[in-house]
């Protein structure tokens, strides 16, 4: 998710869904595209992410991350990703 049009590709009306926030706020999208996300140095494209005006932070879903082959680790402070090269 994420409040800045800008970050957006292929972005088109979709479903409008509402969004249960940290502070307990609802809030609802707008519209539906894509987005480059740099992993590891690296653009890959994430697709389905709404478009919710006034998002403040943008939110990334792991496993939308993880659906295109990444292992994402959190440690103390940090969050890693990496891509599988298992076969």
């Amino acid at each position: 998710m994420t409040g800045d049009e800008s970050l957006m590709m292929e972005l088109r009306d979709g479903p409008r869904t509402q969004f249960q926030v940290a502070n307990g706020e609802m809030v609802e999208s707008t519209k539906i595209g894509a987005a480059m996300v740099i992993a590891n140095g690296k653009p890959i494209k994430v697709e389905d992410i709404y478009l919710v005006p006034g998002l403040k932070a943008n939110l990334l879903s792991v496993p939308a991350i993880t659906k295109k082959g990444f292992t994402v680790v959190f440690k103390e402070n940090q969050v890693r990703d990496r891509k599988d090269k298992c076969t």
